[in-house]
């Protein structure tokens, strides 16, 4: 019959592995945690699940009193220990600075086979601490107190509950080591040790929930993305048609200009529905249409000037389709003159793509666009809210307008390299 110790052990060995076993369970079925934090995990689980066996057989060598072995499993118990906590640390923020600590702490226990300066077993089977025997306690309360910081400025930053997992991920094994380091008695199984197994838990736990309000938070900017491309809609086919009329009286020029329009449409009404960014180029194909019909339709009064250095590079629909209409109908043409030069220039600065649509028209003042961030209306300038909204959502990119009445406007769009190259992308 078991005596009361022998079985609480295997009554906590049991609780221990199947909780490490349902995590390597779910971590090899959830599709959603990445490939990175899956490693990270699974390194953690494995680590943590060694230390377990290893620590169980160190006292089965202690009995049998094979001091060698009793050695190597000590050093081994010594080593892995911060390693756990740095894995910890890697699943936040990737650092490679905590690895020195990790491999000064080896280095020191590593010479436990040759000297007695961190520890010794003597022939008569007793452990004796040396000088440096506390070097796995310091460093491993040195990570857990760097490991706090981190997680604590990553709640800060957020304010998000669940980025309480690894503020309680630290405490838990804070205080395993505390009591281990400290307590009275002794148990076959350290504290420490089951606390990194709830860690390895709470960790798990915290990458789900993680992922859960980024998928959300996709979901709402999907959401907002359609809301706005649906306001498009109405305005791009009030326009299409406008410029349909105004070639009725003309056959000849009405029939060149319907195939550019029959692009154009094409072009436009492909991205209606789409909430991914799109090449830059495609883009440019449909504002080429788009001009060619205004350039048509009012002749010498319309110059187009085109500087397109960049274009490998993906960007919201309508980006430009709307800033160039824009400058046409409400800048060109509502000059006293009805006359101008629209400029479009697209280049590279640093780490962002920029375009510039400039003309010379009437200009207006920029507080009206002050106004329609706080949502009022601002006619003939509809557009503009919408295109900065999804810039920020789709790309990270910004628009800023300059204007001055009388003397025109230059808008200039700012898209961060980091959102993508068009080779091999587009939309889906």
């Amino acid at each position: 019959m078991l005596s009361t110790e022998t079985h609480t052990l295997a009554v906590a060995n049991t609780a221990l592995f199947l909780q490490l076993g349902g995590l390597l369970f779910a971590l090899r079925i959830d599709p959603y945690i990445g490939k990175r934090h899956k490693r990270l995990i699974l390194f953690s689980v494995l680590l943590v699940a060694s230390i377990v066996i290893v620590e169980q057989a160190n006292d089965m060598f202690e009995e049998m009193g094979i001091v060698f072995a009793r050695t190597a499993a000590s050093v081994y118990q010594y080593a892995a220990r911060p390693i756990v906590i740095i894995l910890f640390m890697q699943v936040i923020k990737r650092d490679r600075r905590p690895w020195l600590l990790a491999g000064i702490n080896a280095a020191v226990f590593l010479t436990a086979f040759f000297s007695d300066i961190a520890f010794t077993i003597t022939p008569d089977n007793y452990y004796i601490r040396g000088p440096l025997g506390f070097t796995c306690h310091i460093v491993s309360i040195v990570l857990l107190v760097w490991y706090l910081c981190i997680a604590l400025q990553k709640f800060k930053s957020s304010r998000q509950m669940e980025n309480l997992f690894p503020v309680a991920t630290v405490v838990c094994i804070f205080a395993g080591t505390l009591v281990d380091t400290f307590g009275v008695g002794r148990s076959r199984i350290d504290l420490s040790s089951a606390a990194a197994v709830s860690a390895c838990v709470f960790n798990y736990i915290w990458l789900h929930l993680q992922f859960v309000r980024e998928h959300e938070e996709d979901l709402k900017a999907q959401q907002r993305i359609r809301t706005m491309m649906s306001q498009i809609r109405p305005h791009f086919i009030y326009n299409s048609l406008t410029a349909i009329r105004s070639y009725l009286d003309e056959p000849r020029k009405a029939e060149d200009v319907l195939d550019h329009f029959a692009l154009f449409l094409r072009g436009s009404i492909d991205v209606l529905d789409c909430t991914d960014c799109i090449p830059a180029a495609r883009e440019l194909e449909t504002v080429n249409n788009y001009l060619y019909m205004e350039k048509e339709r009012f002749g010498d009064k319309l110059t187009v000037v085109t500087d397109l250095e960049d274009v490998d590079f993906l960007l919201p629909p309508f980006t430009v389709q709307i800033l160039a209409e824009n400058a046409v109908r409400h800048g060109i043409r509502g000059a006293e003159e009805g006359r101008g030069t629209l400029t479009i220039k697209i280049y590279r600065a640093k780490n962002a793509h920029i375009i510039e649509v400039r003309d010379n028209g009437r200009g207006f003042d920029t507080a009206i666009l002050e106004q329609a961030q706080s949502g009022a209306e601002m006619q003939g300038h509809i557009g503009l809210k919408n295109l900065k909204e999804r810039l920020a959502l789709m790309c990270g990119g910004t628009l800023a307008v300059e204007s001055e009445p009388g003397k025109g406007t230059l808008a200039r769009v700012s898209i961060p390299c980091s959102s993508g190259s068009s080779k091999g992308g587009g939309a889906e």
